[in-house]
């Protein structure tokens, strides 16, 4: 829905593919968190906010797994 509402603007041509990006929030625990499962329902989520932040994927799975761990154990 973002893509085809981003293709009416004049810098679309400027974006890389559509699997190059993914969405982040700031949850409740105060955690900076990756939304890379669209499945995933903002209820679940628990934004602190409700804003979301389109960002460009990393590919560093060790800090990805810390963060998980992390808001799993509650560690703030």
């Amino acid at each position: 829905l973002l893509w085809k509402q981003a293709h009416a603007y004049p810098l679309f041509h400027l974006l890389m593919e559509i699997d190059s990006y993914m969405f982040s929030c700031v949850n409740q625990t105060a955690v900076h968190e990756e939304l890379e499962d669209e499945t995933r329902r903002l209820c679940d989520v628990r934004p602190f906010l409700p804003v979301l932040k389109l960002v460009t994927r990393n590919c560093d799975p060790g800090e990805k797994l810390d963060s998980k761990i992390g808001v799993l154990i509650g560690k703030g």
